[in-house]
């Protein structure tokens, strides 16, 4: 059942992948799963989300899900964009992540 649900959502052909990956990290920060949202952003990243359309994001979750959403899920995902950002080019980390 899981791999049938993943699956079949995730091959769907209307959405691109990094449309999706940003629709699932909106979803999974307004519901407070930050687990699953570190996860997510680190693949989000991996298939050309920016950082830059990651505040895009979280600017429209606190408008439609709370700020009490928002910022703990912000919290989680610029720590995996900084844990990214670090291991890809150690001298460039976006000053808004640190």
């Amino acid at each position: 059942m899981f791999n049938q649900a993943f699956a079949d959502s995730w091959t769907r052909t209307a959405l691109d992948d990094r449309t999706r990956s940003m629709l699932t990290i909106a979803m999974l920060a307004a519901l407070g799963s930050a687990d699953e949202l570190r996860t997510h952003v680190a693949g989000a990243l991996a298939c050309g989300v920016t950082p830059d359309e990651l505040v895009d994001v979280f600017a429209h979750i606190s408008s439609y899900a709370g700020v009490a959403r928002a910022v703990p899920g912000w919290a989680v995902a610029s720590s995996v964009i900084r844990s990214v950002s670090a291991r890809t080019n150690p001298t460039d980390v976006d000053p808004r992540l640190t």
